[in-house]
C-alpha cells in the first residue's frame, strides 16, 4: 500500500499517530521533490517520529529503511525519552 499525502496535509505529530492505524501501509510520501512537502517536514525529526512508530513502513520520502536505521531511531527515541523524564523530575525538586 502506498500513500502520497498531497491533498491532506499533515501537520504534527498527532496526525503521523492517526495514520499508525494503516497497518498495511509500506510507503509513505511526505517530501518529494515531485510535489509540494507536507508541512509537517518543517518539523525536525519527522523522519525519526516516522520510523519509530510506524515499524512496518518500508519507505519513507523515497528511501528505503533498512534495519540499522531502526535501530539507531529505538535508541534515539530512548534517549530523548529519558532526557525529558529528567528535565521533568528536576522540576518537581
Amino acid at each position: 500500500m502506498l500513500l502520497k499525502k498531497v491533498i491532506n496535509q499533515l501537520s504534527s505529530f498527532h496526525d503521523i499517530l492517526n495514520l499508525t492505524r494503516l497497518l498495511k501501509l509500506e510507503t509513505l510520501i511526505l517530501s518529494s521533490q515531485l510535489f509540494t512537502n507536507n508541512p509537517i517536514c518543517e518539523l525536525l525529526n519527522y523522519q525519526t517520529y516516522v520510523i519509530f512508530y510506524m515499524t512496518y513502513i518500508k519507505q519513507l520520502d523515497d528511501i528505503e529503511i533498512a534495519e540499522e536505521s531502526r535501530k539507531t531511531v529505538a535508541s534515539i527515541i530512548i534517549k530523548k525519552k529519558m532526557y525529558y523524564n529528567t528535565q521533568i523530575g528536576w522540576l518537581y525538586m
